[in-house]
């Protein structure tokens, strides 16, 4: 399938003008299929099986051709990458599942726009009171870690909704899939990462994927 989708998406390539607005449509559309060709073959070949080394940052810039291809025309999207992260022992192919899945999360939540997703990466230590407050099904500890967070501006989440989030089938969005989250609560529980959301009524919301230094898959 994604074969397919690659090779016609590279003839429309070839058939249409090196600038305008259709060839940078078409041009994220063959970076998106090849980022799941990809994805895909290393999922075959076993690569993807947790003991990689992985820079958060770099994971963003080679996954964003895909991320803008399954943004809507009106959502923005803007990054604030930190530089010189630690790498970390993942699998690559499900934290760009996750950033995926979060940012098609953000969008919906939004109703398809106008407005801005931003994916920031940074660092942080956190102490045991933090610890407390995450959602983290495979259990997380206090100390040094590496972050990813992706943020929308839609109408917000109620608090006593953050809790569900990550509960199969759960949706704050009448028409949302209310699944993307759901594969996000597994994979934190493979690398022992926990998530943090971040939101007000109103003002948006912010999903933060905390993974410790030194994680690997379980």
């Amino acid at each position: 399938m994604q074969t397919c989708i690659l090779g016609n998406a590279q003839i429309l390539q070839r058939e249409l003008p090196d600038t305008g607005f259709v060839r940078e449509r078409v041009d994220s559309l063959v970076g998106a299929a090849r980022i799941a060709t990809e994805l895909i073959r290393q999922l075959g070949d076993g690569a993807s099986d947790g003991d990689e080394l992985v820079e958060l940052s770099d994971l963003v810039r080679r996954a964003e051709p895909l991320l803008r291809a399954v943004l809507p025309e009106e959502v923005e999207l803007r990054f604030r990458l930190a530089r010189g992260l630690p790498p970390i022992l993942a699998s690559f192919e499900a934290l760009s599942r996750a950033l995926l899945e979060l940012v098609v999360n953000a969008s919906e939540a939004m109703a398809g726009g106008p407005g801005c997703v931003e994916v920031e990466t940074g660092h942080a230590v956190l102490d045991a009171s933090e610890v407390e407050h995450l959602i983290a099904p495979g259990g997380i500890t206090a100390g040094p870690h590496v972050w990813l967070e992706v943020r929308d501006e839609g109408p917000g989440v109620e608090s006593d909704a953050s809790d569900r989030l990550c509960e199969r089938g759960f949706s704050t969005k009448g028409g949302g899939r209310g699944h993307g989250l759901s594969e996000v609560r597994e994979i934190l529980a493979d690398h022992r990462a926990g998530l943090r959301v971040s939101s007000r009524l109103g003002e948006g919301a912010a999903f933060q994927i905390l993974l410790p230094l030194g994680s690997a898959t379980a």
